[in-house]
């Protein structure tokens, strides 16, 4: 079973070489979920974070995890809020290990 939602997610690597956690971010519009996001993305130091889906995120339960991944249409960009669409570093899919609400 999957659900669609309004929200954001990123896979974060946290070292040089291990897994990456998925992050998501969640709040209207404006609360700054893609720009977070982004950020996350181009300061990574290792150039290994990358963008899952932006705004609207597939949730699905894989063995006892939650998993997000982007509707194909949207998969690798990103909406910023006064410069438009954009295409940034994509992964597929990330085990969601944190939710953050920014409202």
């Amino acid at each position: 079973m999957s659900a669609l939602v309004h929200a954001v997610a990123a896979a974060v690597a946290i070292d040089a070489d291990g897994p990456r956690g998925g992050a998501l971010f969640l709040g209207g519009s404006g609360a700054g979920k893609s720009l977070l996001a982004l950020a996350l993305v181009e300061n990574c130091p290792w150039r290994r974070s990358a963008l899952v889906a932006d705004d609207a995120v597939i949730l699905e339960w894989r063995e006892g995890a939650l998993v997000a991944r982007a509707p194909e249409q949207i998969a690798g960009l990103i909406e910023l809020r006064g410069f438009g669409v954009a295409r940034v570093r994509r992964h597929a899919s990330v085990e969601i290990v944190a939710a953050f609400d920014l409202e």
